[in-house]
């Protein structure tokens, strides 16, 4: 009884968020919107077609959504749990629309069922992207944007790219590239690394060729070494010349994307990269503590036969990189 109750909530908390992607999907229509789809159509170049596909949306300034939702006799509370609304601590401030004046992209569960959204500003505000907080349908840790519409693709193709955000996503989609997820908002996790095995076995990280895009690379090797096992990696390509995938499409085009995605780099250059790049080796003692902070990390690899594998990798590069190589 206790779980029929539980999944009737859920239930009723998954058509509050349909009732409010379908208000955002006919606000980006409306004169209030013309900001919203001038953005998607003119500076993103997106057809109807792809507006549609992604349910993209606009949030008006005026409270609109709580209003409307009051008008279909949803509670406060419920909007107040979904993300849709703040109400402020301060009394005397009156609730009001947890997204204002943003450019909406709904996120969905495996099911296709929306369970969030994601806020962009149209101008060179801060932030940027504002996203649901977790609710007890949303778990932004969890979950991979787009997952639901690029698995079958993916498994059928066995690629899956994870880039940086959602509008990486769609920009790739834009190119008939069907099969690219994203975290929520977060760096990757673990989480979400393992939802992305269930599809493909080696997942490529596609990040910026920028500093921002090598540390969001590094801190993804963190993440992944403790839960690496037999058959199961990251790969990675960092595109230079562009900021991210939708101005490498733009610049290069589509076959120019394929063929630098086809050429990744594997987990274990990067986590050597990451220990010995920029750091001095001129001395033996240098060159140990290099050697010293490589077999931390591989230590920390769970699987015994992954890691042990890893600490020979890794042995055989210490010694024709940093022992009698470099003399």
């Amino acid at each position: 009884a206790k779980d029929k109750k539980e999944e009737d909530e859920r239930k009723s908390l998954y058509e509050i968020m349909e009732t409010a992607c379908a208000f955002f999907e006919r606000e980006l229509r409306m004169p209030d919107g013309a900001s919203g789809l001038k953005y998607f159509t003119e500076k993103r170049g997106l057809s109807p077609e792809t507006l549609k596909k992604f349910r993209l949306g606009f949030a008006p300034n005026n409270n609109a959504l709580m209003a409307h939702l009051k008008a279909q006799g949803i509670d406060e509370k419920d909007m107040k749990e979904l993300g849709l609304i703040a109400i402020p601590e301060d009394t005397s401030r009156r609730p009001h629309d947890f997204f204002r004046n943003r450019v909406m992209i709904p996120i969905t569960n495996k099911q296709g069922k929306i369970i969030a959204f994601g806020g962009r500003v149209m101008e060179k505000i801060e932030p940027k992207y504002l996203n649901s907080p977790d609710t007890p349908i949303f778990n932004k840790r969890r979950n991979l944007y787009n997952l639901d519409k690029a698995r079958e693709v993916a498994y059928k193709e066995k690629k899956l790219i994870i880039c940086e955000g959602y509008m990486d996503v769609i920009a790739m989609d834009k190119y008939g590239i069907e099969y690219a997820v994203a975290p929520l908002g977060t760096a990757l996790t673990e989480d979400q690394i393992q939802e992305a095995w269930k599809v493909v076995d080696e997942p490529t990280c596609c990040f910026d060729g920028d500093m921002a895009g090598k540390r969001a690379a590094i801190r993804s090797v963190d993440r992944v070494l403790p839960i690496l096992k037999a058959g199961n990696s990251l790969k990675y390509v960092f595109l230079t010349g562009a900021k991210d995938p939708d101005e490498f499409l733009k610049a290069f085009g589509r076959d120019d994307f394929l063929k630098v995605i086809s050429n990744t780099v594997p987990l274990k250059d990067l986590l050597w990269q990451k220990n010995t790049e920029d750091k001095p080796v001129s001395t033996p003692e240098q060159k140990a503590l290099v050697e010293k902070n490589i077999k931390e990390e591989v230590a920390k690899i769970a699987d015994e036969t992954v890691r042990n594998y890893y600490a020979q990798d890794m042995q055989n590069k210490i010694y024709y990189e940093l022992g009698k190589g470099s003399w």
